[in-house]
């Protein structure tokens, strides 16, 4: 399945110009495409026009990724949003919330947990088709119980909310193998721009912000496990055809 993983961090203002966001997509080929590349571009805004600089609109692919409302306008995307920050953010209700208002954080943790075993599962070829796909309908079932009630704390109304705006991304993972059910790979590459942004890295100026995202994604691509990165830098230059990426 090819899939690409986005993941943002935003900068403080660099002088008098407007807060620049850092986007950055992990990229893996489909169907007899093993590369993966990593893709940085430093933009001068947080809105959908930024994001599809590296995301087109019309991308088809697997996109796990987080809860950032501009992405689910990527709709022809296999949208699964990450639930690694949803356990973590129920996990976070669990340790603050009274008796009563404990348990629809304990049952969405259940429910998503459950999915992730049932993942495994199939993965590891211990369960049958049958199987798997009753034990998914009755995980889905639960969800959608647990999302038709309303709740007195506010702190659980909220999560339901946003359950129900990305319900239909909650269990892509169970049905689409291959796809990764966290957004972990983009948070691990943007690390490294995280730390540039404090430290100013060069993008005070837009040529310094485009010379940057473009050192930055070839750098990083080069930490792939799959990429033969002295290959990939010495052959670049001399490269009988030139292939010019544009970010902007």
């Amino acid at each position: 399945m090819r899939a690409v993983r986005p993941g943002s961090s935003s900068p403080p203002n660099f002088g008098r110009q407007r807060r620049r966001r850092v986007a950055v997509g992990t990229a893996r080929g489909g169907a007899g495409h093993a590369e993966e590349v990593t893709v940085y571009s430093i933009q001068p805004g947080r809105g959908f026009e930024q994001a599809t600089v590296v995301l087109p609109t019309d991308y088809a692919g697997g996109l796990p990724r987080d809860g950032y409302s501009i992405y689910r306008r990527c709709q022809q995307a296999l949208h699964q949003t990450c639930l690694a920050h949803l356990l973590r953010r129920c996990r976070e209700m669990i340790e603050v919330s009274g008796p009563a208002a404990v348990r629809f954080p304990q049952t969405v943790k259940e429910i998503l947990q459950q999915g992730l075993q049932l993942r495994d599962l199939r993965d590891e070829g211990e369960i049958s088709n049958h199987g798997f796909a009753v034990a998914c309908g009755r995980s889905e079932a639960r969800l959608d119980r647990v999302l038709e009630s309303s709740y007195r704390s506010a702190a659980n109304e909220r999560l339901a909310n946003h359950l129900r705006r990305e319900r239909d991304a909650i269990f892509t993972v169970l049905y689409c193998e291959g796809l990764d059910a966290t957004d972990w790979r983009a948070e691990q590459a943007i690390r490294p721009a995280v730390v540039a942004r404090k430290l100013w890295g060069g993008n005070r100026t837009p040529v310094g912000a485009h010379t940057q995202e473009i050192l930055t994604s070839v750098l990083q691509t080069c930490r792939l496990p799959a990429c033969r990165s002295f290959a990939m830098i010495s052959n670049a230059p001399r490269s009988a055809r030139a292939t010019r990426v544009e970010t902007r």
